[in-house]
């Protein structure tokens, strides 16, 4: 994984702890888009780039009103996995 990518998801990661809380659906959604993105890195075959792509537009729109920065971050991280082909 790129240094890049590693930054931003780690970035991510701080930004969603600081969170107060976020309900179960979103919790969900966060997990399965870790491990969509963690299979994507891994190489696996079986792996979805779609939807995992799909999926983090879909949460980063989600965040836009009550989260913005927190959206930008999820956006950007999928900039930067499709500009490295992932």
């Amino acid at each position: 994984m790129s240094s890049a990518i590693h930054e931003q998801i780690q970035a991510l990661h701080r930004q969603l702890a600081a969170l107060p809380q976020v309900d179960a659906d979103t919790q969900e959604q966060l997990l399965i888009l870790q491990a969509d993105i963690n299979r994507l890195l891994t190489d696996d075959e079986t792996a979805d780039e779609n939807s995992a792509a799909d999926a983090v537009e879909s949460l980063a729109a989600r965040f836009d009103a009550d989260h913005p920065a927190l959206s930008s971050a999820l956006r950007s991280l999928v900039d930067s996995l499709g500009k490295a082909g992932i």
